[in-house]
């Protein structure tokens, strides 16, 4: 499903929160597209906010699959949700 919004993101075990947008979700993944490349495998936790009142936010961990670097230098990341909090 492309969902087209905002994410907060964290790495697990750090403190500094990043921003991406997450391109789309599926009930075992998302696509998120950020400024940083990560190594597969690591972890993070997300905070998807949706644009309207209705969805409830979403807060899960992920860990990244791949990554790949786009032509305008964004990253690619394809992350398995390891558990939806």
């Amino acid at each position: 499903m492309v969902v087209d919004t905002a994410v907060e993101y964290q790495l697990l075990g750090e403190e500094n929160v990043h921003r991406g947008i997450a391109k789309n979700l599926s009930g075992k993944g998302m696509m998120i597209i950020a400024d940083q490349d990560l190594q597969p495998g690591t972890q993070l936790k997300i905070k998807l906010v949706p644009g309207n009142s209705i969805t409830p936010p979403m807060q899960a961990q992920l860990k990244v699959i791949r990554c790949h670097q786009q032509d305008d230098g964004a990253y690619q990341l394809a992350c398995e949700i390891i558990q939806i909090d």
